[in-house]
């Protein structure tokens, strides 16, 4: 296997890794970037096959939690909406009359 193809998919599956690792770790504030696909001229080397394998496990098992999380989230946010509008003061117009 050439080793160029086999650091280029290397360095490619550790920023994939790097970025779930992001997505499951507590959230620190940081907004995550996108990923751009690296520019190689051919397939994943076998020996790295199990690893890409393990990361796109790992991707669709975030994506789950995140969705689930999501509506948790949009759940709590339509609760707090209805509370605040059950508590708000309402404030009506006042009319006085002065003609009679």
């Amino acid at each position: 296997m050439d080793e160029r193809v086999l650091a280029a998919w290397t360095s490619a599956l550790d920023e994939l890794e790097a970025a779930v690792d992001d997505l499951t770790q507590p959230p620190s504030g940081a907004i995550p970037g996108s990923w751009t696909p690296p520019r190689i001229d051919a397939p994943v080397p076998e020996e790295l096959v199990a690893r890409a394998h393990s990361i796109q496990e790992r991707q669709r098992t975030a994506l789950a939690l995140l969705t689930a999380e999501l509506g948790t989230l949009r759940r709590h946010r339509s609760v707090v909406g209805s509370v605040r509008a059950a508590t708000l003061v309402q404030q009506t117009s006042v009319y006085l009359d002065t003609t009679g």
